[in-house]
């Protein structure tokens, strides 16, 4: 367990799986303790814990200043000797019934590849190796179990698997071979006091009269490297249309539908990188090229030094022509991006013209809303757009856009993003949620008087203590109205960045 000490997980399941697939390898069970309440961790114990006064324990907590994420602590990552000792005698009797089954036992405990020819032909066919089943194996769901048994029967013995509904039940799952008089069978039931699923009992020794044969899912097939591979090699020289000689010609000895072809053929597409990969490439011509057609439009591009996509910026020609009509102060907001295949974000150069409707005068992309990378943008965007005497309204949730902003225009007025530092003052675990005070905090920024301002603040102060603390350390020329009337700068009454989604 100590590997896993100190390693960081997005999800608690996925912390908690990654305990229990541990704690499996050394022939060990684990639970979650119920009697452990606390909302900011959680604690697995042995599962002999009781029986052999075992003391092993291993807690997953919150990390409250890393966006929720949970640490792996080992507290105690050592076994009892009576639990270790019981432990190695079940695992010597196990080894010994294996022994002696192994001959002439019909049941046999573990499994190996039993059909040799096939699970060679199959291991380079499908690129999986050791691909077996055994009572020590765990899965966090029926799902995952079903997958593992329908697989090895596919990669490992080249027949099909089927559940025998007349058998299975909530808890309780067989799986059969398809050819009704075979004896081949795997049974798997949710362990009782756990949240796993494990292998009660099974026959891999398919009948020697067993007519079943090889049918993939569209999954299974998807998974076939040599499957993937001819659908490409044949997609180059046919185009999308399947022929029938692909389909004799993609897996010897499997009969393949057309129909299942094709959506294994679209599952490959939707799960493949090669398209996303290769579209990475044209990134730079097609900026290049749109800054030529589109002059004086501004295009510029970063890539590491293996080649990779950084960051891109772009300030279209149009925003030089609607540059003397926007009013003289802009805003800086960074939106996280919610494609799949890039966990980006972009970054928005914001104005406002004469209606105050938004207007987008450069955007970008950037791996993270760093100063570094907003410096960059910023100073991307002044060889088409003058900031001289501009202010610059700054979202709050990313520190990085402040300094990055500072460190492109060290002469310039920046303001805060009220909406953005309402929504910061939420997710700050040290302040109380703000509730109704919110609208106090509002208030405080619109108030054209020192007075009202103090007035609005001791407010605040009555319901919402640490609200009050965290806007008192803020420098107030960067967010209130007050402190802005008192220079000769205009700000159109601008609270936010202007942008609206």
């Amino acid at each position: 367990m100590t590997n896993l000490h100190g390693a960081q997980f997005a999800t608690l399941p996925a912390a908690v799986k990654a305990i229990k697939e541990d704690a499996s390898l050394h022939k060990h069970e684990t639970q979650v303790d119920r009697a452990f309440k606390r909302d900011d961790a959680k604690r697995l114990i042995c599962r002999h814990r009781n029986q052999h006064e075992c003391t092993w324990n291993v807690e997953v907590v919150k990390d409250m200043s890393a966006l929720g994420t949970w640490t792996i602590v080992s507290v105690d990552s050592a076994h009892s000797e009576s639990c270790e000792n019981a432990r190695n005698v079940d695992e010597s009797k196990r080894l010994a019934s294996g022994s002696t089954n192994g001959a002439g036992d019909s049941h046999p405990r573990a499994t190996v590849g039993l059909d040799a020819p096939n699970h060679q032909l199959f291991q380079g066919s499908f690129g999986r190796r050791d691909l077996v089943l055994t009572q020590d194996m765990r899965w966090g769901s029926a799902k995952e179990a079903s997958r593992a048994v329908n697989d090895f029967a596919l990669f490992a013995q080249k027949k099909r698997a089927r559940m025998d509904k007349k058998t299975s039940g909530g808890r309780n799952k067989k799986y059969i071979c398809s050819c009704d008089n075979c004896g081949w069978y795997v049974r798997v039931l949710r362990a009782p006091k756990a949240e796993s699923w494990k292998i009660s009992s099974m026959n891999l020794q398919h009948s020697e009269t067993c007519v079943g044969a090889a049918q993939p899912t569209a999954r299974q097939l998807a998974d076939m490297a040599s499957f993937r591979q001819a659908v490409v090699t044949h997609s180059k020289a046919n185009g999308k249309l399947l022929t029938e000689d692909f389909l004799s010609s993609a897996e010897q000895g499997i009969k393949i539908p057309l129909r299942l072809a094709y959506r294994a053929k679209k599952l490959i597409a939707v799960h493949s990188q090669d398209d996303l990969v290769e579209s990475y490439k044209f990134i730079p011509s097609l900026l290049s090229s749109f800054a030529d057609k589109n002059s004086p439009s501004i295009a510029d591009y970063t890539a590491s030094d293996m080649g990779h996509f950084v960051r891109a910026f772009v300030l279209p020609s149009v925003s030089h022509h609607a540059a003397p009509a926007l009013q003289k102060i802009v805003g800086v907001e960074v939106i996280p991006c919610t494609c799949p295949d890039y966990k980006g974000y972009v970054v928005l150069l914001l104005g406002q013209d004469g209606n105050f409707q938004p207007q987008i005068i450069a955007f970008g992309l950037v791996p993270e809303p760093s100063a570094e990378h907003v410096e960059w943008f910023i100073t991307r965007a002044q060889r088409g757009f003058s900031f001289d005497e501009v202010p610059v309204v700054c979202t709050f949730l990313y520190p990085g856009v402040v300094d990055g902003v500072r460190r492109a225009l060290p002469t310039v007025t920046i303001r805060f993003c009220i909406k953005s530092l309402v929504e910061a003052l939420n997710q700050d675990k040290s302040v109380a949620k703000l509730g109704p005070a919110e609208l106090l905090v509002w208030e405080l920024h619109f108030q054209e008087t020192e007075a009202g301002f103090v007035q609005t603040m001791h407010q605040l102060e009555q319901v919402n203590e640490s609200a009050a603390a965290y806007l008192r350390e803020l420098d107030p020329t960067h967010w209130t109205s007050y402190k802005g009337q008192l220079s000769s700068t205009r700000y159109y009454k601008w609270s936010s960045t202007s942008y609206t989604t």
